[in-house]
């Protein structure tokens, strides 16, 4: 039997006792860091106790959002714990990071919601799989989830981009800006191998460099920190790329 403790915004600290209590099965703990010190103890001397013997104790499988060492370093998860814990570590990929199987999740997600909501049999078109495959999920599975059974509720027998929430049209433009770019850019790259440019990788990247730094310092009103953090780079390489710029530019 699979058991949880905590749903997964809540304090699993309120019924972890029946862990210690000798029910059998299988307990999910969610949010490990959120436990009491004193119950990170207990939990440390049970698995302890259980050594590798064969025993009737509930199995656990404890869950976390972060790496352990991040919760050790913030003085949340006991260090003895953390590492009793890591030696049977199972490390998942966030959903963006997991290619088709966010396809084969919707799927199954969108099916039970259909089950459990008692409507009609409905499915992905191609481009909203599309717009799936490349939506970054911040929320990562619970979003998905939440999503699949909104759609459920829908009175529609296909899916359709327009279905979708709002953000996921914008990510939709991101992409077809990103498409058109590519395009300018691939026709660039051949008009330079076409009058044989001898450094077109300097040339193009350059090129983009200085949009990218143009861009970000127009949109911060020239304020260069501001700009740095925009577009993730430190605020010193910020000055240092800005500085050769003004010296290449100088000397030409």
């Amino acid at each position: 039997m699979l058991r949880s403790v905590g749903h997964p915004d809540s304090d699993p600290t309120n019924n972890i006792d029946q862990v210690f209590q000798g029910e059998i099965g299988t307990w999910v703990i969610r949010h490990v860091h959120l436990l009491k010190p004193d119950v990170q103890k207990k939990l440390l001397e049970h698995l302890k106790s259980l050594g590798g013997k064969h025993t009737e104790e509930p199995r656990l499988i404890l869950i976390s959002e972060k790496p352990l060492e991040d919760y050790v370093s913030s003085h949340d998860l006991d260090h003895a714990l953390s590492e009793m814990l890591s030696t049977f570590e199972l490390v998942l990929p966030p959903l963006r990071e997991r290619g088709e199987d966010i396809l084969i999740l919707a799927q199954y997600f969108l099916k039970e919601a259909v089950k459990q909501i008692k409507t009609s049999a409905k499915d992905f078109d191609t481009q909203s799989r599309f717009l799936l495959l490349h939506y970054p999920w911040p929320g990562n599975i619970r979003e998905l989830r939440q999503l699949c059974y909104r759609l459920a509720a829908q009175d529609v027998a296909s899916i359709l981009p327009a279905d979708l929430p709002s953000h996921f049209h914008q990510q939709e433009i991101i992409l077809e800006v990103k498409r058109k770019a590519c395009e300018s850019v691939d026709k660039w790259i051949q008009a330079l191998i076409d009058i044989e440019e001898p450094d077109i990788y300097h040339h193009i990247m350059d090129a983009i460099e200085n949009m990218i730094l143009d861009a970000s310092l127009d949109a911060c009103r020239g304020r260069k920190i501001e700009a740095a953090k925009m577009i993730g780079i430190g605020r010193n390489t910020m000055t240092r790329k800005l500085q050769a710029r003004e010296k290449d530019e100088a000397s030409s």
